[in-house]
Parts: C-alpha cells; structure tokens; sequence
C-alpha cells in the first residue's frame, strides 16, 4: 500500500478511538450526575431520619455512592489526559 493510504488509515483509526473516548466521558457524565441527584436525596433523608438502623444503612450508601463518584471522576480526569496526549 502507498504511505499516503496507510496514514489515512491510521488517522481514521485515531479518529474511531477518539469518538469512543468522547462517548466514554459523555455517558460517564450523565451517570455522575444522576449519582449526585441521588448522594443529595440521600443526604437530605439522613438528617431528617431519627431511627440508627436506617441512618446507618443511609450513610452506607452514601459511602458507596461517594467512592463510585470518585472513581467515576478519576476515570473521566485519565480519559482526558489520555485524549490530550494523542
């Protein structure tokens, strides 16, 4: 094949990987958001509760929601490091 194909070729597939990140980070944001509408209602629901067990169980599962937050951020914060650096 002539150099002129090859390169076409690759930039597509440059291209396709970008595309991919970009559709990565959008879904990631929507989930991030909806995780954060979630952390707020349960946060409000955990001052208002008066029962242990239940304001237990509520703060474990803002734990949960907080630690996929940030792993969440993280992996957003390495997609687009990742998309600078090509």
């Amino acid at each position: 094949m002539k150099t002129k194909i090859l390169i076409e070729i690759a930039q597509q597939l440059l291209n396709l990987k970008k595309k991919e990140q970009f559709d990565q980070i959008t879904s990631l944001k929507g989930i991030l958001k909806e995780l954060k509408k979630k952390k707020r209602s349960l946060k409000e629901k955990l001052a208002n509760e008066e029962d242990k067990k239940k304001a237990l169980d509520f703060q474990r599962k803002l734990d949960v929601i907080s630690f996929q937050r940030k792993k969440g951020l993280n992996i957003i914060k390495k997609l687009k490091r990742d998309k600078l650096d090509n």
